[in-house]
């Protein structure tokens, strides 16, 4: 019977109906799932910052010739994968995130996507040296952006953020 799809057999692949290079669309049904599958391997860090850490952000964006929105979030994840790989930058993070520098009062928010594998150990490896709070981390992060890039502490660091900043 014509335009009865129920009883059809198909024996086809995906790959029987693609060109080389064609687009391929996700159902609007199946979007939800993806996006679950995706969420699991994600953390979304939140964290209260004061707002000059935030118009330190556009400084450093401005030094490294890079969007600062970008920026944020590259830097974040930078220095958590310094602290999850360093003792010693861990260390440092705690200590700066004490500075006076890092102190004030937190008006501004920032939210970082990353990989759920990186937040754990660079989490674990702070909690080791003392942090007791994300926006801790977060903002030691960020006070160590600016030693390393401002203040001229690290040459090899300066190298990485600009390579980093490069690239995004």
């Amino acid at each position: 019977m014509p335009g009865d799809w129920s009883r059809l057999e198909v024996e086809a692949t995906v790959a029987d109906y693609l060109w080389r290079g064609s687009v391929v669309s996700v159902p609007p049904q199946s979007a939800p799932r993806l996006w679950e599958a995706r969420g699991a391997k994600e953390h979304a860090l939140e964290a209260g910052i004061p707002r000059h850490l935030d118009d330190l952000v556009f400084v450093l964006a401005e030094r490294l010739g890079a969007s600062p929105t970008a920026l944020r979030g590259a830097i974040v994840r930078y220095y958590l994968n310094e602290v999850r790989r360093k003792p010693a930058t861990a260390r440092r993070i705690e200590r700066l995130a004490r500075s006076a520098l890092a102190d004030g009062r937190c008006d501004t928010r920032i939210s970082v996507r990353l990989d759920r594998s990186l937040w754990e150990a660079a989490w674990t490896a702070g909690e080791s040296v003392g942090l007791t709070s994300h926006a801790d981390l977060v903002r030691g992060a960020l006070v160590a952006a600016k030693e390393d890039v401002i203040d001229g502490r690290a040459s090899a660091r300066r190298r990485d953020l600009e390579r980093l900043a490069a690239a995004i």
